[in-house]
């Protein structure tokens, strides 16, 4: 099943289809991407889509939460929002008949925050998505955990400024990534009023806020109430 969209629903947006982007530690294909295509975007920020869309009929819910996870969590900070469509299919009757959907759920990721460190803690395993819930030592040796609703990643950022000919010291990010709504839906098209919705306030608030035409120099506050996606967010 392909998740596709005639046109970008949103001002100011590209279709990047299945691009296939570079994560900290690999690379990623979307079921389907939305690059800004603001005017005066910052270079930083065209490498990665603002909206990523995984679909799940298939695949689990576990990897289907993974999938957004790993988008956000192992961006650093530069993919805003990450839609997961998990899609439950009505059991057969008959082999011969063709799947019915007995229901749609449209789960939301976002990063919810980001912790700097000078030192990297110790037994960290750099860019890697790590479950950040109350069964994570269980899941990571045992199958049949609930889906984790929240992930991390530790990167390296990069160096501080220094005279040295050894560079400066290393700095490291933690990037925390969140489902912070769930909301079953009937069809794509709600899905893209949901969505819709979502960019407007986006644009209301670029006008007071700034959008990401800069480099980032801010970590972003909790999700809760309005989501504004073109808050700079801290990167590279």
């Amino acid at each position: 099943m392909e998740f596709r969209l005639a046109s970008p629903p949103f001002p100011n947006m590209e279709s990047g289809g299945t691009s296939l982007v570079q994560l900290q530690g690999d690379k990623k294909s979307a079921d389907y991407a939305l690059f800004d295509a603001t005017p005066g975007m910052h270079a930083i920020f065209r490498k990665y889509p603002t909206l990523v869309c995984e679909v799940a009929y298939a695949e689990t819910s576990a990897k289907l939460a993974e999938d957004c996870g790993r988008w956000i969590a192992c961006s650093l900070g530069r993919i805003l929002l990450a839609v997961g469509l998990d899609i439950t299919l009505k059991k057969k009757i008959n082999k011969e008949d063709l799947p019915e959907i007995s229901a749609v759920f449209c789960n939301f990721w976002e990063l919810i925050g980001a912790e700097r460190f000078d030192e990297l803690p110790e037994g960290t395993l750099l860019d890697t998505l790590i479950r950040d819930d109350k069964f994570q030592k269980q899941a990571a040796e045992h199958t049949g955990y609930p889906p984790s609703s929240s992930f991390f990643c530790i990167s390296l950022l990069g160096r501080q400024k220094s005279s040295s000919a050894e560079g400066g010291k290393p700095v490291y990010m933690k990037y925390c990534a969140e489902m912070t709504a769930s909301h079953q839906v009937s069809s794509v098209s709600s899905l893209i009023s949901y969505l819709s919705h979502i960019f407007s306030d986006c644009s209301a608030s670029s006008k007071t806020e700034g959008h990401r035409n800069s480099a980032p120099s801010s970590i972003p506050q909790s999700s809760s109430g309005t989501r504004k996606f073109c808050r700079p967010l801290l990167a590279a």
